[in-house]
């Protein structure tokens, strides 16, 4: 992933390698522990994340592999608005169009 780039939004940090010869998308949820202090709330904060990827997943560029970071808890946001924030990021990024 050092070779990828890397994109912002205010909820996440987007990092994409493209052009991976496996054939297919791949994601990764990372919810850091110097901002989720507990287990509970980082295992919530990927959950959130892959089940707002999902219907963006069939869609997705395939040979992309991509890995998000939660920046800031975003308990009080809405779950309408990561989904739109994560879909933004992955059009900047070129993973959808």
């Amino acid at each position: 992933m050092q070779k990828g780039r890397a994109f912002h939004s205010s909820f996440f940090i987007l990092r994409v390698l493209l052009g991976v010869p496996d054939g297919y998308f791949k994601l990764s949820a990372v919810a850091p522990q110097k901002i989720f202090k507990s287990a509970v709330a980082r295992n919530k904060e990927r959950r959130r994340i892959y089940e707002a990827v999902r219907p963006l997943v069939a869609d997705a560029a395939p040979n992309a592999h991509a890995m998000l970071i939660a920046k800031k808890p975003e308990e009080e946001a809405a779950f309408d608005a990561i989904k739109a924030d994560i879909r933004s990021l992955f059009v900047k990024a070129g993973l959808l169009k």
